[in-house]
């Protein structure tokens, strides 16, 4: 399989299935299976099936309208359980952003178009507990929660409607964590509600490019982020004020990762010849092989180079990746040891006893992460550092 052929084409049907074109018929080279494979690995089957369901064979056909079908199933049950979420927050004082997958769902022709593994939902941490107790009234159950969890929560009803909870905006530790959790400080009221909130044109952007760039820094991500942004900017552009968002972008670290990203999505959907084509080339590679949200191996290669650095040595990069989780920095170890909020000279003994709970409880957990880097490959580790350090991240 000529990876290039499938990503193009791939970009070919979204763009038509945006923007009402016909695309072109699939070209010889394409094996159609492998292509409905291909679109699944990057989660665009539904749409590909509404673009040129009809021109596929009869087995193929029938077998992405039982996807296609599911597909709207999953999203129009997303909705009404969201909507039950936002309406108990209301009901109940609860200050709320919805994010990501529906929010982006709007900027297509059909909501139904952008599928989503879940619908995320910002409450912040002082709402977590409240949230924790509704998400139970609603029937919801719990699929992860602490009380010292710094991050999101994760519910689950009927079991396969997933929810999650928001205490941050970003938490991963990247440069534009801090930044983008600004954001909250600037929300609008959404009109017409008491506790519904909404970013700012500006900040939707930047938020929804961090979020892409955190995906891409970690294992990789898909054609379907890069859709998502080109509409954001096809949809919203005008009403961004670019010289705001360009400040923003520079104070979160992504000024260069936006040019490439725009540079890929404007190759594919708009034609534009890039000004680096070596550079798009090896970003259409990347993200073709990475699907959805990246790979295992991706990830696992990556982490490997990054903690070995200049030494080669995979001895070293485990040492050094035992010692990051160790030494969390402390805005994160204030999330499971809340005495450091008050008490910030005990962070050294809180990290001791995190280091000797691992030793004695979490053995297991040391045993996968030594055993993941074991088995990585430390060269295409340095390619793939070596890539995302060229496009900005």
């Amino acid at each position: 399989m000529i990876i290039e052929e499938y990503i193009k084409y791939l970009a070919e049907v979204l763009k038509c299935a945006v923007t009402g074109q016909q695309p072109s018929d699939m070209p010889p080279g394409i094996d159609e299976e492998k292509f409905i494979k291909f679109s699944s690995f990057h989660k665009v089957d539904n749409i590909v099936y509404m673009v040129i369901g009809d021109r596929l064979s009869q087995e193929n056909r029938l077998r992405l309208e039982s996807s296609y079908n599911r597909s709207v199933m999953v999203q129009a049950t997303q909705q009404y359980y969201l909507e039950r979420v936002e309406s108990t927050f209301e009901d109940n004082g609860i200050d709320y952003l919805v994010l990501k997958g529906r929010e982006l769902a709007r900027l297509y022709p059909s909501e139904d178009m952008r599928q989503s593994s879940d619908f995320d939902i910002y409450i912040g941490r002082e709402n977590a507990h409240k949230g924790k107790e509704l998400m139970l009234e609603l029937g919801f159950n719990i699929e992860a929660y602490s009380d010292t969890d710094d991050d999101h929560d994760e519910y689950i009803i009927d079991n396969f409607v997933m929810c999650e909870l928001h205490r941050v905006l970003i938490q991963d530790n990247y440069p534009w964590q801090e930044e983008c959790n600004k954001i909250p400080e600037r929300l609008i009221p959404c009109e017409g509600t008491k506790h519904c909130y909404k970013m700012s044109y500006e900040d939707f952007y930047v938020y929804n490019l961090a979020h892409a760039a955190k995906h891409m820094k970690f294992s990789g991500v898909g054609i379907r982020v890069f859709l998502d942004q080109w509409l954001i900017c096809k949809r919203l552009g005008d009403k961004i004020d670019w010289s705001k968002t360009e400040e923003t972008l520079k104070r979160a670290d992504l000024l260069d990762f936006d040019r490439h990203a725009r540079g890929l999505y404007e190759y594919w959907f708009e034609g534009k010849e890039p000004s680096n084509p070596q550079l798009i080339k090896r970003m259409e590679l990347y993200v073709a092989a990475s699907g959805w949200v990246g790979t295992y191996n991706q990830h696992t290669a990556t982490e490997l180079a990054e903690q070995a650095g200049k030494t080669n040595s995979k001895a070293v990069a485990k040492l050094r990746k035992f010692i990051e989780i160790i030494c969390e920095p402390y805005e994160s170890m204030i999330g499971r040891y809340p005495i450091l909020k008050t008490h910030r000279w005990m962070l050294p003994l809180c990290r001791i006893h995190r280091l000797f709970r691992a030793i004695l409880f979490r053995r297991n957990v040391v045993k996968m992460v030594s055993n993941e880097l074991d088995n990585a490959d430390m060269d295409e580790g340095k390619r793939i550092l070596n890539f995302k350090q060229t496009i900005g991240l």
